[in-house]
């Protein structure tokens, strides 16, 4: 009987038999290459006076747009305006 179960197994023996079988079949020992190039070379790191700019962009923003205030939650905003880094937990938190 095919169950749920059943499946998953079959289909895990069948990508680790596609796996080994690559290898096995193919007459040499594959080694994969890795060329990875640093995509961050030269890039300065963020300091206080751009987090100030993305600041003062969007006071001028909500002015523009009659917004008075911006919650910013544990989240990539946060770390966007003021570089703190903090997940979301059970509790609020914000700037």
């Amino acid at each position: 009987m095919l169950t749920r179960r059943n499946l998953l197994k079959m289909g895990g023996v069948s990508v680790a038999a596609l796996g080994v079988g690559n290898c096995a079949y193919s007459g040499e020992e594959q080694t994969p290459e890795f060329n990875l190039e640093n995509m961050v070379g030269g890039v300065a790191p963020l300091t206080p006076e751009d987090f100030e700019r993305r600041m003062e962009k969007a006071r001028r923003l909500m002015a523009e747009n009659d917004i008075d205030g911006l919650f910013l939650t544990g989240s990539t905003n946060l770390r966007y305006f003021t570089n703190i880094q903090w997940g979301r937990t059970e509790r609020t938190f914000g700037a």
